[in-house]
């Protein structure tokens, strides 16, 4: 976007000149503060990229999680099936699993972990549904980046 006349950035402090163009990062934000109050954009170019992102979950699981029970990954991008053959987690080695998703860039997608039913759902050592930093219902995930892993660790199954 170019900038038609004097501004300050309140969330960085950083200050913009008539004329100058400010480009930002997907879903970047700025607020934009001149003298009338109000800042007249004259052009916006979204550019976003038309790129498959890869991304490998490495999850940890707990060590009473039973040795014949498959991991499967459940979300919104197989209609929440807890049970998905298309979706069981590769065994890496005795508690780590992993499986690789693609999808486009900077999209997003919703996500928890099953044994194969909601009754064997993931959860929080506390025995809730809240699970990940953010102590949601389920975990997101955003493309942001191509050919990462993410590391996650189940605290707990539903049935344990």
């Amino acid at each position: 976007m170019n900038v038609v006349e004097e501004a300050v950035d309140l969330l960085s402090g950083d200050e913009y000149s008539t004329g100058d163009t400010l480009t930002l990062s997907p879903y970047g934000t700025v607020i934009l503060k001149g003298a009338t109050g109000q800042i007249p954009v004259e052009e916006v170019d979204a550019e976003i990229p038309d790129l498959d992102y890869t991304v490998t979950l490495q999850v940890t699981v707990p060590e009473d999680t039973p040795e014949d029970d498959d991991i499967y990954l459940v979300g919104e991008f197989n209609s929440w099936n807890p049970q998905d053959e298309q979706l069981i987690m590769e065994q890496v080695d005795d508690y780590t699993y992993e499986i690789t998703l693609e999808d486009k860039a900077f999209s997003m997608v919703q996500y928890k972990f099953t044994r194969g039913g909601w009754g064997t759902r993931e959860q929080n050592s506390d025995g809730e549904d809240l699970i990940g930093d953010r102590q949601m219902e389920n975990r997101i995930y955003l493309f942001s980046e191509d050919s990462h892993t993410e590391t996650i660790e189940i605290e707990s199954w539903a049935d344990q």
